[in-house]
């Protein structure tokens, strides 16, 4: 006899609606609500953003006015937010893969077989740069030499064929944003220090050491947060394990990126932390301004009355984040020169 009782037993939609009316949520149209269930899933309407819309928990009881009109308008901005930030990431990643490979090539060579450019003689020799370089070198040779469980690209298979060598602008290709950021992290000092100061040129704010370490935090953070949004996770629950150090941001900057209060609510591996890492890692000012208008745009779909809440307590931003943005990437490109 089988005595199992679930304790996530299955619910009918309208079951579904019945149990979020009894906590307090507003339903004005159950079939246009079941609709949306059909689309959404019960999980990421409502479960992901628990925290931020209820007034109580275990009982829940949701704040009083909170409508599912309010759940749908957070999953559509989200999906928005989602395929914005993702969209900047993939660039961002692409021209580090760029500079990075050209490093590679310029200093190292093309040669691709042993004692080439993959050669352990190339990389960092102390400390834990020295696990990371063994341990990067093993990871890239294998795909070198065709030793992974995954289709390779065109490229890479082409030059296998028909070239004696794998140069470095085919290799990156082949790589996750992680492996090239411990391919990076695998380069001495003053390569590490070369690529940074390319793709976050900070150096007329900041000694070259802050610089390099706040290049490091952007990147971890940044390369966390692809993976988030690629996966489609839940805003509300994105935080890195690597942390945007705000204070250490702050001090030779003009542009105020967080009040004195925000600095003490604001998460340093939240969103926020993401948003601006993105803003440091852009090094193209008009596409950088096109991320933020396509941001604000998103943020115009909001009801207005709620837009704040939504903003601050859902997706756990500042509410004039987008001000904050502009003016940091007007100061930083005033910087570059540009």
């Amino acid at each position: 006899m089988n005595n199992f009782v679930p304790d996530k037993p299955f619910k009918t939609y309208k079951e579904q609606l019945n149990l979020l009316e009894s906590r307090g949520l507003i339903i004005e149209d159950e079939n246009l609500a079941i609709h949306f269930l059909q689309t959404y899933s019960y999980y990421d309407l409502v479960n992901g953003n628990l925290d931020a819309l209820m007034l109580t928990r275990h009982p829940d009881k949701f704040i009083a006015n909170t409508n599912f009109a309010d759940l749908v308008q957070i999953r559509i901005i989200e999906d928005r937010l989602k395929n914005t930030f993702l969209k900047q990431i993939l660039m961002i990643e692409k021209t580090f893969k760029t500079v990075l490979s050209y490093y590679i090539a310029s200093t190292f060579g093309v040669d691709s077989r042993d004692g080439g450019y993959l050669s352990l003689s190339n990389y960092s020799q102390t400390g834990a740069s020295q696990k990371v370089a063994h341990k990067n070198m093993k990871r890239l040779k294998a795909i070198r030499d065709d030793n992974v469980p995954h289709p390779q690209g065109d490229p890479i298979n082409h030059y296998r064929e028909d070239h004696n060598h794998i140069p470095p602008w085919i290799l990156v290709d082949e790589l996750t944003l992680g492996e090239t950021i411990y391919w990076f992290k695998s380069l001495n000092h003053n390569g590490q220090e070369n690529i940074a100061k390319q793709l976050f040129s900070l150096e007329n704010l900041y000694p070259t050491s802050t610089s390099q370490t706040l290049f490091v935090e952007s990147i971890d953070v940044m390369r966390e947060f692809r993976n988030y949004f690629a996966h489609n996770s839940v805003l509300s629950q994105m935080f890195s394990h690597r942390e945007l150090d705000f204070g250490l941001l702050q001090q030779n900057l003009n542009t105020n990126i967080l009040t004195d209060n925000e600095f003490a609510s604001t998460r340093r591996n939240g969103l926020y932390a993401c948003y601006i890492s993105v803003l440091l890692l852009s090094n193209d000012f008009d596409q950088t301004s096109i991320f933020i208008a396509e941001l604000q745009q998103s943020l115009d779909l909001l009801e207005p009355s709620k837009r704040t809440f939504f903003i601050q307590e859902v997706f756990g931003l500042p509410s004039d984040f987008i001000d904050k943005g502009t003016a940091l990437i007007h100061e930083l490109h005033q910087e570059w020169g540009e």
